[in-house]
C-alpha cells in the first residue's frame, strides 16, 4: 500500500485526493462550513480555521473564498465558498446516481489536502479524513453531487452519503464512487482510482460464460479486498464468494493486477 502523500504540479498523488461538491444554487460560506462541521464532526481532533485568501499559502488573487480545516494530522483547504467565485471543475466521465447534464448549471466547491501537512501520512488515512469532511459538507443545503478526482467520478449526494457512511462505519470501501470501472480495448473491466491506494489498477479480463455484471461484482469485492491487503507482487489464487477460483497476478510493470480464470502468461 502507498505509504505517504506527495503534492505538486507534476501530477503527483495529492492531485487525485480531491473532492468536488456541486450545489443547486447558492454554495455554503465559511460560517456554514463551520456550523456543519460542529454538528457532524464531534471528535476533538477536528479544528476549523477560516483564513482570507491573502493569508492562505498558495492562494491566488482570483476572487475565490476558502477555509482551512485541520483534522487529525492532516490539513485540507476548501475553495469556492460564497461569497467568492465557484471552484473550476470539469464534467466527470463516471456518474453514480446522476443523469448526464445534471451538473450543467451547478456551482462547486473543492476540498483538497494541503501539501505542508500530508507528508508521511498514509494515503488511506488521508482519504478517510477527506471522506469524513466531504460527508459533512454534503449535508449542506441543496448539495447535488460529490465528485472524487482519482476516479473522475460524480455521485449523487444521497448515494455518496450512503456509501461513505457505510465505509466509515466499518463496511466495504466505496468501490463504485471512489473507484470507477471502465472498459478497455479487449472488453476487459479496468479500475480507475484504485492505484491511489494500492499503487495498482485492477484488470478483469473477459471470461467465457461470465457476463459483465458478474465481472463487475467480482471487481467490487476485489477492490475492497485490495484496499485492505495492499498491492499484489506475485501470482495468487483467490476464491471469490459465489464464483470459481481465480488467478491474480501483477503485469510486468507492477502497475496493473490481472484477474483471470486461466493461467496468466
Amino acid at each position: 500500500m502507498s505509504d505517504a502523500v506527495t503534492n505538486g504540479a507534476d501530477g503527483s498523488l495529492a492531485d487525485d485526493l480531491v473532492f468536488t461538491l456541486w450545489f443547486e444554487g447558492a454554495r455554503p460560506d465559511a460560517d456554514s462550513v463551520r456550523s456543519l462541521f460542529a454538528r457532524t464532526l464531534v471528535n476533538s481532533d477536528t479544528q476549523i480555521e477560516v483564513l482570507t485568501d491573502s493569508a492562505r499559502e498558495g492562494a491566488g488573487d482570483n476572487g475565490s473564498a476558502g477555509a482551512t480545516v485541520l483534522i487529525g494530522e492532516c490539513r485540507f483547504t476548501i475553495e469556492g465558498l460564497t461569497p467568492g467565485v465557484p471552484a473550476q471543475t470539469l464534467d466527470p466521465s463516471n456518474r453514480f446516481g446522476l443523469d448526464v447534464g445534471a451538473l450543467a448549471q451547478a456551482q462547486s466547491i473543492r476540498l483538497a489536502p494541503q501539501s505542508l501537512f500530508v507528508n508521511d501520512i498514509s494515503v488511506i488515512a488521508v482519504i478517510r479524513d477527506a471522506v469524513r469532511l466531504a460527508l459533512a459538507l454534503s449535508g449542506a443545503d441543496r448539495c447535488l453531487a460529490v465528485g472524487w478526482a482519482a476516479a473522475d467520478s460524480a455521485m449523487s449526494a444521497a448515494y455518496f452519503r450512503k456509501v461513505a457512511a457505510d465505509w466509515l462505519g466499518g463496511g466495504p470501501f466505496p468501490a463504485l464512487g471512489l473507484v470507477a470501472l471502465e472498459s478497455d480495448a479487449d472488453d476487459g473491466l479496468v479500475s480507475k482510482g484504485l492505484a491511489v491506494v494500492t499503487g495498482q489498477e485492477l484488470v478483469i479480463a473477459a471470461m467465457p460464460g461470465m457476463v459483465v455484471a458478474d465481472r463487475a461484482r467480482i471487481a467490487i469485492r476485489m477492490i475492497d479486498y485490495l484496499v485492505g491487503h495492499g498491492p499484489v507482487d506475485q501470482v495468487e489464487t483467490i476464491k471469490v464468494e459465489g464464483f470459481s477460483e481465480l488467478i491474480m497476478a501483477p503485469d510486468a510493470t507492477g502497475k496493473k493486477i490481472y484477474l483471470k480464470k486461466s493461467p496468466i502468461p
